[in-house]
């Protein structure tokens, strides 16, 4: 049977213990560092966690903010779009009332120029009426004692003066004013001396329209006067004058 050798045996198991402490040692600060870099990383983790909350906190913020101002911009385009649609609308409005004022003034310029050429053509007419009238008249000068002039008083009046009515009264004197108006209507605005049957051949006259046949009348009228009458001095001072207004029938 071997002798066992205690002591070395005992250095052996020194060996063994002291590579095993070593061997723990190392495995302890391997583990420590393998811990501390774990810590390390756990807390750059968590750093990151920290960092990527807080960035996630600001673009949610970021993306509340940009919501409300989308929401503050869909209101504003709303907004503009509306008053857009307003000013169109008044624009349309506006356009429609401006031709139908053009319509209205183009309808008021016509019938202006229509009562512009009426008026033209009744100033005509008048003065046609006029110059007939003095040409008819004119046949009468010489034989009747006739004389024929434009009133200085009253625009479109004419004022008919027979002379020589009567061989006795030398200087005795018809006179007559006529007056014409629209659409060939006669009006006698006096007479002196007055004559009976006057109001009877002015409405001939508005019938007939024959002023050589209302020359004569005068004429006849004044004939079947009886001789040297002459109105009294009061009728001369008051008013002399018959105005008969007949229209055509």
């Amino acid at each position: 049977m071997a002798v066992l050798d205690l002591a070395q045996l005992s250095d052996q198991l020194q060996g063994y213990q002291q590579k095993t402490r070593d061997w723990a040692s190392q495995r302890i600060v391997s583990a420590q560092r393998t811990l501390q870099a774990d810590e390390e990383e756990r807390l750059k983790a968590q750093s990151n966690r920290l960092r990527l909350q807080e960035e996630s906190h600001r673009l949610s913020a970021r993306q509340l903010e940009y919501a409300a101002r989308e929401r503050v911009h869909q209101e504003d385009v709303s907004r503009l779009n509306s008053k857009i649609t307003s000013a169109l609308a008044q624009e349309a409005a506006s356009r429609s009332r401006v031709n139908e004022q053009k319509a209205c003034l183009a309808t008021d310029l016509q019938a202006l120029k229509q009562q512009r050429e009426a008026i033209k053509q009744q100033q005509h007419a008048q003065a046609a009426t006029l110059q007939a009238l003095e040409t008819a008249v004119s046949m009468y000068r010489n034989n009747l004692g006739l004389a024929l002039q434009h009133s200085p008083d009253q625009p479109g009046e004419l004022e008919i003066l027979f002379n020589d009515l009567h061989p006795d009264a030398e200087h005795a004197q018809l006179s007559v004013g006529v007056l014409v108006s629209q659409a060939d209507h006669y009006e006698v605005t006096r007479c002196k001396p007055p004559l009976s049957g006057l109001s009877e051949i002015l409405a001939a006259l508005n019938r007939s329209a024959d002023f050589s046949t209302f020359v004569r009348d005068l004429r006849r009228l004044q004939c079947l006067q009886p001789a040297g009458h002459t109105p009294s001095h009061s009728v001369l001072e008051g008013v002399i004058c018959e105005i008969v207004q007949l229209q055509h029938p």
